[in-house]
């Protein structure tokens, strides 16, 4: 089933948004660097020419999350993700049967009181959460289109647990 967009609100502009999109069939196809990395590709290029900075990004093994921002006032969200999905799932055809991404998508327009860091940190603490990584520094699939994953940790103040 297609998640529900917000009434009266076009998602065109200058917003924050997290984002998870889930493949097709929740199948693991993220464990790999032959398909996380022609798709982080297609995802950068795709954000940088709809005018989206991608603030975080995380590919876990059957989903990704990502916080974007529109960095314009003609920043469309609905077209940016259409053609990112779309390219994607071209990107991979070599190593992935049939298409990438299951219907529709997940999206929270963050408000004025949405720290932009909480969301960073629960996006780079999803490997540790799914027992994947003890450090998120060290998950190869997670990262920013504009800082190094090691600032955007000091940023947040990750510390492991004791």
């Amino acid at each position: 089933m297609r998640p529900r967009r917000l009434r009266g609100f076009d998602y065109v502009g200058q917003h924050r948004y997290f984002l998870t999109l889930c493949t097709l069939s929740r199948q693991q196809v993220f464990r790999d660097t032959k398909v996380v990395t022609p798709v982080l590709e297609e995802l950068l290029r795709t954000a940088r020419e709809c005018a989206f900075a991608v603030l975080a990004y995380c590919f876990m093994r059957d989903h990704l999350h990502a916080l974007a921002e529109g960095t314009a006032d003609h920043a469309n969200l609905r077209t940016f993700l259409k053609r990112f999905r779309q390219r994607a799932t071209i990107a991979v055809r070599p190593v992935v049967d049939g298409p990438l991404w299951q219907e529709g998508y997940f999206e929270r327009v963050l408000r004025e009181e949405d720290t932009t860091l909480d969301v960073i940190a629960y996006i780079l603490q999803n490997p540790v959460r799914a027992g994947l990584v003890d450090n998120p520094g060290v998950y190869p699939f997670s990262g920013s289109s504009l800082v190094d994953i090691g600032k955007l940790l000091d940023a947040v103040a990750w510390r492991p647990e004791r």
